[in-house]
């Protein structure tokens, strides 16, 4: 799923999906709200296996699970614009080079997030 605008993702399931590049479930380069939410076993080549926030792009996660997903950079998630996470679990994702919950190059926000299981790392930041 690809995002250039806003978007709200609430009490959803994003689960199985691909992308030869960035953002194997979500790609978000606008504003995202991802409420109540589970997005797991997604698979991206490059970076963000769950969930790729471009630059430009403000999201929000909150009360949500990335779990299995998986990526070069970012197994879970890959932030290069302005990312959020509250209250949400991060888990048994997976990164081939860096950041196997979550790879971050810009403004990254964490808030009671419990990190389990990633490889080789749960937060990564260049």
């Amino acid at each position: 799923m690809a995002v250039h605008g806003g978007l709200t993702i609430a009490h959803s399931t994003i689960n199985g999906n691909s992308a030869a590049e960035d953002g194997g479930g979500i790609w978000s380069g606008g504003s995202l709200l991802c409420y109540a939410s589970t997005v797991a076993d997604n698979t991206a080549g490059g970076a963000g296996g769950g969930l790729f926030n471009a630059p430009g792009g403000q999201a929000l996660v909150q009360g949500s699970e990335f779990r299995g997903d998986q990526a070069a950079l970012g197994g879970g998630l890959a932030n290069l614009g302005a990312l959020t996470v509250v209250g949400s679990t991060v888990a048994e994702n997976q990164a081939a080079v860096d950041g196997g919950g979550i790879w971050s190059g810009r403004r990254l926000l964490l808030f009671d997030v419990l990190f389990a299981d990633n490889s080789p790392n749960d937060v990564a930041r260049f």
